[in-house]
């Protein structure tokens, strides 16, 4: 595990010397060691966390005649089979790391290698005597990449840090990408918060070389999974994750779990407590705040039974150092509130270990989000006749949005107003943390030239519209896989757990797993009375059953508490009329309404505040850093 650098500058090569800055940049994902490949043209380099083979695994690593060469963020999970099979058809090894099976790879198949790869990952291999190489992403995107490409050089990282720092690209914000993050709390790829950089999309590598053009492409889809029926697909799909754990095992060093008291977490950790490289569980609680309820009594009996150590972590509410050293992680702006909690546990369980196990991905995989019930009703919905349904909207529409029971009636709202609209855009509206109505309010009049707010809908639209299966559940989890969870979920746990130096593990999020799952019938994978039925009955063999009984509890923040006590005067300073004004981006008599509106607890406007406020901490720990350009 580790972070990667380069830069390919055939016209420039005075650039290649930043290559050094841009590793450094980035130390944090790789403490333990350093490497470099330049030649006349590309200049590549890596920082190393050493998980395996730790004496023989320092990169870059090349071929047997050193023409092809290497750098690697990430596991490859079935390097010991592939090694075996590259050893048959005539390739030598000097390690036993999985990197350098990597290499034999691409010189074996070329581009087709990421059918033979099981993993998560981002690399760059670089053909020495071709002058042409690649730049790839996993298939769920669990390792990110950035990238800026123009007629003369191409530049990447796993971090937007490593080609800011060194001043590799110019800081102009990408309004655009401004209003997605809002509408959405995260920047899905290919955006990001500048105007020349991009993200790699999941299942994409990019070719490029001497005279070459720059090429993006896709080597998956989960289109590409074929229908399949399977007697007793319970018992199936059971081998299957326990496979996968056992394969996320794999490490010359100790492991962790994350463990909630919720079902995804605890049975990967059950599967996970025989193995001897697994040493201990931690789990969050927060203390009496807000409507969250503690589930650590249900994570600790989970530990008890599987005789597991067990540590219990609550949050420090030194909130406003908390957030700003995580905004320094993300880069660019980010909001989801599950920062607060998944900050804390990467930083306890880094004191201790290089590699945790996470549960994320069961939601996904087996249809466990409420919103993915909710586009199903909605289909059966549009049965009722339309002056019922109007009448049933009108009467919803009266009820407030406040006291015990809002968060259900804001649900309730959000799903008669979303139910008039085509599928799609229907689902839009559920993933949307933030409506379009209440974003234009946020803007000055010029912001808003810069904004085409058809064009922030288009990553959920367009990908809900691509997914080849009719079912709606089927299409929600594409739409997922493809935004939410690469640049969403599967951001937050890299950004964070790497800050503090960990590598987290998913393994419900396996290509190998994921491909058995996906290729059942709807029918068959999803309830819609049971949430994730399918794993809750797999699990039931492994975990007690007061767990089953439990409501579903998201790893989030009680905001609401938070921004009325801890966040507070980090909410006054950051909207001020001052600040708000001298940017020149927000409309701060709306803003500030809203501000009003929360104290007097008129309406609740936690989303739209916690994503200000996050917006703003970028703007000041990473934008305006060194910055001496005006905003364009």
């Amino acid at each position: 595990m580790c972070g990667i650098v380069g830069l390919f500058s055939p016209q420039n090569t005075d650039i290649l010397s930043k290559i050094e800055d841009m590793a450094n940049a980035i130390v944090r994902r790789g403490p333990d060691e350093s490497g470099f490949h330049k030649d006349k043209m590309i200049a590549i380099g890596m920082r190393r966390l050493s998980i395996i083979d730790l004496e023989g695994g320092t990169q870059p690593i090349y071929n047997e005649d050193k023409s092809i060469v290497v750098v690697f963020n990430g596991e490859i999970y079935n390097h010991k089979a592939l090694r075996v099979e590259l050893e048959q058809l005539g390739h030598s090894f000097r390690t036993n790391s999985d990197t350098e099976v990597l290499v034999h790879l691409y010189e074996e198949y070329g581009v087709d290698m990421f059918q033979h790869l099981r993993g998560m990952f981002a690399f760059c291999i670089w053909d020495i005597q071709k002058e042409e190489g690649i730049i790839a992403r996993d298939h769920f995107g669990i390792k990110p990449l950035y990238y800026c490409d123009d007629d003369s050089k191409v530049i990447f990282g796993s971090e937007l840090k490593s080609l800011i720092k060194p001043k590799l690209i110019d800081k102009k914000i990408n309004y655009q990408a401004l209003d997605m993050y809002l509408a959405l709390n995260y920047i899905p790829a290919p955006h990001t918060i500048y105007q020349n950089v991009k993200k790699l999309k999941p299942a994409h590598y990019i070719k490029f070389g001497n005279g070459l053009s720059v090429e993006v492409h896709q080597y998956w889809d989960p289109n590409d999974v074929e229908s399949a029926q399977v007697s007793n697909p319970e018992k199936r799909i059971k081998v299957e994750i326990q496979e996968s754990v056992n394969a996320h095992m794999e490490s010359d060093v100790d492991i962790a779990s994350f463990l909630s008291g919720g079902i995804d977490s605890s049975l990967v950790t059950a599967m996970a407590s025989t193995n001897a490289k697994f040493k201990r569980s931690y789990t969050i609680k927060f203390n009496d705040k807000g409507n969250l309820y503690d589930e650590s009594p249900l994570a600790k009996s989970v530990a008890d039974r599987y005789n597991i150590d067990f540590e219990t972590i609550s949050p420090k509410y030194e909130l406003e150092s908390l957030l700003r050293d995580a905004v320094n992680a993300f880069d660019e702006p980010f909001s989801d509130d599950s920062i607060i909690p998944t900050y804390t546990i990467c930083e306890a369980v880094a004191k201790k270990y290089k590699v945790a196990l996470s549960g994320l991905g069961g939601d996904e995989l087996f249809g466990g989000y409420v919103r993915y019930s909710g586009l199903y009703l909605s289909t059966l919905f549009d049965k009722v006749p339309k002056p019922l349904r109007r009448l049933i909207t009108k009467c919803v529409d009266k009820l407030p949005t406040k006291g015990r029971f809002s968060r259900k009636i804001e649900h309730a709202k959000r799903f008669l107003q979303a139910s008039e609209l085509p599928l799609a855009e229907r689902y839009m509206s559920y993933v949307t943390s933030i409506p379009e109505a209440s974003r234009a309010m946020l803007y000055t009049a010029e912001s808003k030239t810069k904004i085409n707010f058809v064009s922030s809908k288009e990553p959920i639209i367009n990908a809900f519209k691509q997914c080849a299966s009719s079912h709606v559940i089927d299409k929600a989890a594409y739409t997922d896989l493809k935004n939410y969870v690469p640049e969403q979920i599967l951001t937050l746990s890299d950004r964070l757990s790497m800050w503090h130096s960990l590598e987290l593990r998913v393994p419900l999020m396996d290509i190998q797993l994921f491909s058995k799952v996906y290729s059942l019938p709807a029918k068959v994978k999803y309830s819609f009375r049971v949430k994730k039925a399918m794993l809750r009955n797999i699990a039931r063999e492994f975990l007690p059953q007061s767990l089953f009984k439990a409501k579903k509890q998201g790893f989030e923040s009680p905001l609401s508490s938070m921004l009325n006590n801890e966040l507070e005067a980090l909410k006054t300073d950051l909207l001020s009329e001052n600040k708000i004004k001298e940017q020149g981006l927000f409309n701060f008599s709306n803003i500030n309404k809203l501000i009003q509106e929360q104290k007097q607890g008129i309406d609740d406007h936690n989303k739209i505040l916690f994503s200000l406020i996050m917006f703003q901490l970028w703007y000041e720990e990473i934008y305006m850093q060194d910055n001496v350009e005006q905003l364009m």
